[in-house]
């Protein structure tokens, strides 16, 4: 999957439920409407996503997944299901629940500004 990064992921994965403009999806990134015109051109060259008139708004434009981006997605599931499993082997299932729960404490952390 060239040019695919893991956090692409999480651009892709609000287009599995259909099309979503820009602005949805910068909005639910909580980024910038360049930053994901910018990722959405960068995938759509390496065909992972396409873009299509909406058929509400003529003069706007869909970001879609293309079957390519439907394959990448399921590969990723299946790559982080394993590493997990792996974890899961090696740490035990209640460790693993401990550093899951503190990783989501961490990233659901506001950023501080001392560390900015």
């Amino acid at each position: 999957m060239p040019g695919l990064r893991p956090l692409h992921a999480v651009l892709l994965v609000p287009l599995l439920g259909g099309g979503r403009h820009a602005s949805d999806l910068a909005e639910i990134l909580g980024v910038s409407r360049q930053a994901v015109a910018q990722v959405v051109t960068r995938l759509e060259q390496d065909g992972y996503l396409t873009r299509i008139t909406d058929p509400g708004d003529a003069r706007a434009k869909l970001i879609c997944l293309t079957p390519r981006g439907r394959a990448a997605l399921r590969t990723m599931r299946a790559t982080a299901l394993a590493v997990e499993d792996e974890w899961r082997q090696r740490l035990g299932a209640e460790r693993l629940a401990r550093f899951r729960d503190t990783l989501l404490t961490l990233l659901s952390a506001p950023p501080d500004a001392d560390h900015a």
